[in-house]
Parts: C-alpha cells; structure tokens; sequence
C-alpha cells in the first residue's frame, strides 16, 4: 500500500506539472514618449538704424563699411549707393601714380570696383553675380580683408 500512495502521488505532481494556464502572460506595454519637435530659431537679424545705408557695419568677410564712405578706414577703399538700383553699393579700390626717380621707373594708377548687393530679408551682403552670402557680424571681432 504504500508503493500505491507514492505511485499515486507521483501520477498526480505528473498531471499537475503539465496542467499549466492556456493564457499568455499580458506583456505590459512600454510607455512611449512623444518628443515634441524642436523648431529651428529663426535667425536674428540686426536691422540698419533708419536713415542710415543697411550695408554699413561689419561683415563675416572682414569687410567693414564706414559711415564714412570708406572701408575698413582705408582711404584708397571707398564704397558707393549705386542710384540706379536699391540696395546695390559699388566698391573701389584706387592707387594713385608711384614714381621711382631713383630708378627712372612710374607705376600708372589704376582703380576697379566690384558690385555688392545687400539682401534686406536675411541682412547679408553678396557680389553680384555670385550667391554666396556673407552675414553681419555682431560683435565686431572681424579679420579685415578685401573678400574673395
């Protein structure tokens, strides 16, 4: 009698190790995060004051327009309105006539401008016939150069 408890007992841990819940355990689901998109800041743009020309100030390309007329302070680099086109500036360079006595030599003066046009909608400045822009520089820390 007592094998056939402990046949017995075995048989039922045997039907009872296979009787197993047909349902599948519910997964609960991650939480999602929504990241709402980051919009693009709108450039800041420093408008000219009124009554001044918008093309003088600093520029990313060491160009610096003086109200003066002249850039970067050197008196042979002048800049001009264009008064057949709004928004269009000539910029020349001039070099008077060098004379070398010593040598018996003579440089002629020669002067040549280039067109900028300046861009009211994203205040920036590009010569004509190019698309390449350059910006406004805030701060003032440029490297002056004639540009490209």
């Amino acid at each position: 009698m007592r094998y056939c408890i402990v046949i017995l007992l075995l048989a039922l841990v045997l039907v009872s190790a296979g009787c197993t819940t047909t349902q599948q355990p519910v997964a609960t689901p991650e939480p999602t995060m929504t990241i709402p998109p980051t919009p693009t800041p709108e450039p800041t743009v420093t408008r000219p004051l009124a009554g001044m020309d918008p093309i003088i100030g600093s520029w990313e390309n060491g160009l610096i327009f003086g109200a003066d007329g002249y850039v970067n302070g050197d008196k042979n680099i002048t800049w001009k309105a264009n008064d057949m086109e709004k928004y269009s500036y000539f910029v020349t360079v001039e070099s008077r006539a060098v004379k070398n006595l010593e040598a018996g030599t003579a440089a002629d003066p020669y002067a040549y401008a280039k067109e900028w046009i300046y861009n009211p909608y994203s205040d920036s400045i590009h010569r004509r016939g190019s698309n390449e822009g350059v910006r406004r520089v805030l701060d003032g820390s440029v490297t002056p150069s004639m540009g490209k």
